[in-house]
């Protein structure tokens, strides 16, 4: 038997492809010799964020297309609670509002339904957007959001992950992987 390897960059879910099998020379093929094979494709270990906690909230505008997209690993969301417990200390009190990571099985991540891949980086599990207006109320652009640029500086410990990156001048990104 030959394994066949598959890398899939933008899938997850069941993938379905014809094969055709080719028969060494002393062997017959019956019919066509074709046939359909499914393959399971999923980024494994990813586990879904709890709703909340003492130090984050998760908030997600617009999920009619993806309600499921707060997946993510069990490192990530260590991490990142990590960022959120230093938030709410910075912010006396304020929790960090949490918003898209990963769909359950990784993969593209369609969130206008278009499969374009706006949210590119967010397949594994390994990035997490954050809401402007933070759990206390308070709505802060990207770029003025000190408390998180220090929270996400003091976790990083000198090391280029966790990353903090303003996307589109606005949006609020961080990058563990």
């Amino acid at each position: 038997m030959k394994w066949i390897y598959y890398i899939a960059p933008e899938a997850s879910g069941e993938v379905n492809y014809i094969a055709t099998v080719i028969p060494p020379p002393t062997h017959a093929c019956w019919g066509d010799c074709k046939d359909v094979l499914g393959i399971y494709v999923r980024v494994l270990g990813l586990v879904r964020l709890p709703d909340n906690s003492n130090y984050y909230v998760v908030v997600r505008g617009g999920t009619d297309t993806h309600p499921e997209g707060t997946y993510g690993t069990p490192e990530t969301f260590n991490t990142l609670k990590n960022i959120a417990q230093k938030y709410f200390k910075r912010t006396d009190g304020r929790k960090l509002s949490i918003n898209d990571l990963s769909l359950p099985m990784g993969g593209l991540f369609d969130i206008y339904n278009d499969w374009v891949a706006p949210h590119k980086t967010h397949r594994t599990g390994t990035d997490a957007d954050i809401n402007s207006e933070d759990g206390g109320g308070v709505s802060t652009n990207c770029n003025d959001d000190q408390h998180l640029h220090k929270a996400v500086k003091e976790v990083a410990k000198g090391q280029p992950r966790p990353l903090f990156d303003c996307r589109e001048g606005a949006l609020k990104h961080i990058d563990f992987d």
